[in-house]
């Protein structure tokens, strides 16, 4: 054992019997050992006790039953180009020791944590490997536990065997920089590539592949994830998971986390799933999955979304919204790629569960949707819909809406490509809103069904109606006529008058659009005819 301080062991090899440590530093400070290798069957290889500033470098510390190298109470200790192996605990531990680093060094453990760090804040991780060789649950590559704040991880190769390569969940503003570094598992279930439970959690540059879920974020505040590609085949496998047990407001919840620049990928469950992740903003990312959902946001509030992609090969929708308001889409294909009705068609979109006051505007959706269509609406209610191209790819339908989905509107659409009808409203859809929407390429024989009869198919802009754009008033298959041109589309005028209106199959039994209640109509279709 040495004691005191600006000691130097260099050059030498220690061999421990019995319990005792191969080398103790206890007390003292600037204490150094260097080239040196030490073994220890029962104790710890190397172990620094309340000795600031320790040096270890170039070193190899060793144990069967103890820590390879462990430093406790040492703040600004440093460890570097050396290595700590552990048949069954720590390969390195550096425990209640503030500003510390290790760089260029190899931790190891077979049945526990590669690296852990506890109660050490502003430890920096750099250029080093972390690794669990063997088994147990709990055997994570980089552990990062209570009061580890502003830990920073960098370039460092990290794995488990058996269990989750970085495990975080005591220690704020963690971040994981992985420089372009691969992070696999294999692709067992309960594992994570990251898991964190911790608020300003950052993970940036990671690719991740082969476990449960590749990054979870559990109750995680102002977390990001940025230009990280997490991959998973597990069954029910999310490639970005953020989760929390909350309303936005309380202690549980998952909220203010950003995803920018980064792909969640799965083979049957979620690329990204929002779990009660409320105002999390996901921007040129892709969530993607085989026969899942690309994205799924589930009672998740204020969520934004932009330039991204949302997309699945066979899996009922691209996006899917539940149980979750004022959420925004922007800017973003959403396309569900599967071509056999009835076999592995999904839609671009689905909303459902109550979801209210939802934006989805100057997206591409895209889907055959079965019976659904691409854009599918069932019990959701208030959103809004504007500026979208909305292709049904020639299955049944192209919107559809269901189950009382009640006072949506849309506003500006191109919708096109269906067997049956463009848009069908069943008859428990009322209150819903459609104008300057243009109805185009129909293969059946509507563009729209409205059963219930009591929507709206025009508005009032100033002072005049305003309608939709219907192809056969367009071609003069059915005649419409306007006398003033319509504020929305200078080029066009807004109909009102010719045989064919106002627009609906009552007024011209060629009218594809087939609402035959009481004065259900376009009431201002547009033109280019003028009177």
């Amino acid at each position: 054992m040495v004691a005191g301080s600006s000691n130097t062991i260099a050059d030498s090899e220690f061999i421990a019997d019995n319990y005792g440590n191969a080398i103790s530093i206890y007390g003292g400070a600037s204490n150094a050992i260097s080239r040196t290798n030490a073994n220890s069957s029962l104790g710890a290889a190397i172990n620094a006790y309340y000795s600031p500033l320790t040096t270890i470098s170039d070193s190899a510390g060793s144990s069967t039953s103890a820590e390879g190298i462990i430093i406790i109470e040492g703040a600004g200790s440093a460890i570097t180009g050396s290595s700590g192996t552990s048949i069954s605990k720590l390969g390195i531990g550096v425990m209640s020791s503030p500003d510390s680093t290790i760089t260029g060094s190899t931790g190891t453990s077979n049945t526990d944590k590669g690296i852990a760090l506890a109660g050490s804040q502003n430890v920096v991780i750099s250029n080093s490997i972390a690794r669990n060789l063997v088994s147990s649950s709990n055997g994570y590559g980089l552990y990062i536990t209570y009061g580890s704040d502003n830990v920073q991880v960098i370039n460092t190769n990290v794995s488990s065997n058996q269990s989750s390569a970085i495990y975080i969940d005591g220690g704020t503003g963690v971040s994981v920089d992985c420089q372009g570094r691969s992070m696999t598992g294999r692709n067992l279930t309960g594992t994570y590539g990251i898991y964190s439970n911790q608020q300003g959690t950052i993970v940036k540059n990671c690719q991740i592949s082969n476990f449960q879920h590749g990054i979870f974020f559990d109750e995680v505040d102002y977390g990001t994830i940025q230009d990280t590609v997490a991959n998973t085949t597990r069954a029910a496998g999310v490639g970005i998971y953020i989760y929390g047990y909350g309303n936005g407001y309380g202690l549980d919840d998952a909220a203010h986390n950003t995803i920018t620049g980064s792909t969640g990928y799965s083979a049957t469950g979620y690329g990204i799933l929002l779990d009660r992740g409320h105002f999390t903003s996901i921007t040129d990312s892709s969530g993607i999955s085989n026969s899942g959902s690309g994205i799924a946001i589930g009672y998740s509030d204020n969520v934004g979304i932009s330039s991204s992609v949302a997309s699945t090969n066979t899996g009922y929708a691209a996006l899917v919204i539940g149980a979750s308001s004022n959420d925004t889409i922007t800017d973003s294909t959403l396309i569900a790629r599967g071509t056999q009705l009835g076999v592995n068609a999904g839609s671009g979109v689905t909303i459902g569960g109550n979801s209210a006051f939802n934006t989805i505007s100057n997206c591409r959706i895209t889907g055959k949707g079965g019976s659904a269509g691409a854009l599918f609406s069932q019990q959701g209610s208030n959103n809004t819909f504007a500026n979208n191209t909305i292709d049904g790819m020639g299955g049944n339908y192209v919107v559809k809406l269901t189950v009382s989905a009640n006072g949506n509107q849309f506003i500006g659409n191109t919708i096109l490509n269906a067997q049956i009808s463009l848009v069908k409203l069943d008859s428990s859809s009322t209150s819903n809103l459609f104008y300057w929407n243009n109805f185009t390429l129909p293969i059946g024989s509507a563009y729209a069904i409205d059963d219930a009869g009591n929507n709206t198919w025009n508005t009032t802009i100033a002072g005049h109606g305003e309608g939709n754009i219907w192809w056969e008033i367009m071609d003069g298959t059915v005649q419409v006529l306007g006398a003033n041109h319509s504020a929305g589309f200078p080029s066009l005028y807004y109909g009102s008058s010719g045989t064919g209106y106002p627009y609906n199959a009552s007024a011209n039994p060629q009218a594809k659009f087939l609402c035959l209640a009481q004065g259900c109509a376009d009431y201002a279709p547009l033109t280019p005819y003028h009177e």
